[in-house]
């Protein structure tokens, strides 16, 4: 039987340089594929398709138009589990920051009904997830340090100023 042979996409020279500007030193190309990043992420435990592993690969391969078009990269909640569970420094997280970046330039937007709710718990608890439900799965650990309580009438007083109230409303 004959090797099956990939056709890989070209990788476009200028979407990878705009990613590695973005990421700094956590270049894409040095992952090598451990997934130790998808393994501890709690998003890639509950949403079917979100794997950091698979979108540094993705990246390094070329594939940035499918990624910045794939709604899924806006559901890392940055919680630097990738970041700290990665052996090459890589940081996962800061591609999929640098995705929705570009995602951002080109005019791309985020799933709606996501950022309203982000918003809304912003606006309740000063963070954008509810982060409770962390005490439970984290049960390995006696010493978790407890979240800090943010400045919520600083973080209302920062939102009012930029009429996200009214956003929301016309959503």
């Amino acid at each position: 039987m004959a090797p099956t042979v990939l056709e890989t996409k070209k990788a476009d020279p200028k979407a990878l340089e705009e990613i590695r500007q973005m990421v700094g030193d956590h270049e894409p190309g040095y992952c090598y594929q451990c997934i130790k990043c998808t393994s501890g992420c709690p998003i890639s435990r509950q949403l079917d398709g979100f794997n950091p592993h698979v979108f540094v690969a993705m990246t390094r391969m070329g594939f940035i138009d499918e990624l910045i078009n794939d709604k899924t990269i806006w559901a890392c909640v940055t919680c630097l589990t990738c970041k700290e569970r990665c052996p090459q420094d890589v940081s996962p997280v800061e591609v999929i920051r640098a995705l929705t970046q570009l995602a951002f330039e080109k005019g791309i937007d985020p799933p709606v009904a996501g950022l309203k709710v982000q918003f809304e718990n912003v606006l309740k608890s000063g963070y954008s997830r509810d982060f409770t439900w962390v005490e439970g799965e984290r049960e390995d650990i006696d010493d978790l340090p407890k979240l800090p309580k943010p400045p919520l009438a600083k973080i209302k007083a920062m939102l009012k100023r930029t009429n996200l109230a009214k956003w929301m409303k016309e959503e």
